[in-house]
């Protein structure tokens, strides 16, 4: 099942009780559009990154998204690239 719609109980178990503290969801993203608990409340404590094909060099890179952005959302990479040509998720201007 999906952990967005995991029960409180359940959540309970696997985040406080089991100690889980990673999830890697390795969907597509047309998986991802079909989830509607995506953005639940039980994602709130991690930190949601991103896989940038092509954002680095050749390779890709990964992204930490600001909070509350879905991974999903259209604007969740400011328009345009860094001063060193790289593609920037929202967020980086420290970088």
């Amino acid at each position: 099942g999906r952990l967005g719609d995991a029960t409180e109980k359940d959540q309970d178990a696997l985040l406080n009780k089991l100690g889980i503290t990673t999830l890697v969801d390795l969907r597509s993203p047309t998986e991802l559009k079909d989830d509607p608990s995506l953005m639940a409340d039980v994602f709130k404590n991690f930190t949601d990154v991103v896989w940038i094909e092509n954002g680095r060099r050749k390779d890709g890179c990964v992204r930490e998204l600001d909070r509350g952005v879905s991974p999903l959302a259209k604007g969740r990479f400011r328009k345009g690239k860094s001063e060193d040509g790289d593609v920037v998720a929202a967020g980086d201007d420290d970088e």
